[in-house]
């Protein structure tokens, strides 16, 4: 035989299956049995855990969402706006200055409160560090 020749070696007739590909599990989504690996099962696990979510958080804001509307409209009447004006941008607008102005009353009034309580407290300590200093020069020597 010459040496360019190449020899053909017969084929194998056993089948090996392939050691890297995932195993396939058989699950069932929507009434249908699909094979699939860990990782889709997971995932569309995860999906459907997703969905679920999504919904209880739409029902908790459906119904948090009247509660809303009732506290705004009590506070527009408190201000004098009427609720329906409300959509429009400008009673939004005096509605957000009416609720900042509120806002700013309370800090001032708190800022005040605060500074008088450090006023008092200074003026002790400063009563209480001459009484403290004259009680030690008027000491009689003798």
């Amino acid at each position: 035989q010459p040496k360019d020749q190449i020899n053909l070696v017969s084929a194998s007739k056993k089948v090996c299956p392939n050691l890297d590909a995932p195993i396939l599990v058989p699950c069932e989504i929507n009434g249908k049995i699909f094979q699939l690996a860990d990782e889709q099962i997971q995932a569309h696990l995860d999906k459907e855990e997703k969905i679920k979510k999504a919904v209880e958080e739409a029902k908790l804001f459906e119904m948090t969402k009247t509660e809303v509307i009732k506290v705004v409209q009590e506070e527009a009447e408190k201000i004098g706006l009427d609720p329906k004006k409300i959509i429009s941008a400008k009673a939004g607008e005096k509605f957000k200055k009416a609720q900042d102005a509120e806002h700013q009353v309370l800090e001032r009034e708190h800022y005040q409160k605060a500074k008088r309580a450090m006023d008092l407290k200074m003026k002790r300590v400063e009563q209480y560090m001459w009484t403290m200093s004259n009680r030690l020069k008027s000491e009689p020597s003798l």
